[in-house]
């Protein structure tokens, strides 16, 4: 058990680690299931990649649009080319 992980459940934080890669497509089903895992967590929530751009904007995106239900441009702010992921149109 990695230090990191130990430490959040020595502070009773709970950990949700949901693989997607930074170079494959996600499927619907994958971006259900990380809905899913975000409606259901407690809050505040911590959204974190190892790189800290692409995946972690990929599921802020997600969350803005499908839980907030915000628009898909408000949505899409979460990415940008600065961090190497942006929308498509």
């Amino acid at each position: 058990m990695t230090t990191k992980i130990a430490i959040s459940r020595s502070m009773s934080v709970t950990r949700f680690d949901y693989g997607i890669g930074a170079r494959r497509l996600v499927t619907s089903q994958q971006i259900r299931a990380i809905l899913k895992i975000v409606r259901d967590a407690a809050k505040p929530l911590l959204i974190h990649c190892q790189g800290g751009a692409d995946r972690s904007g990929l599921v802020a995106a997600l969350c803005v649009a499908e839980v907030e239900g915000k628009s898909a441009d408000e949505a899409a702010q979460q990415l940008s080319l600065v961090t190497g992921i942006f929308p498509i149109s």
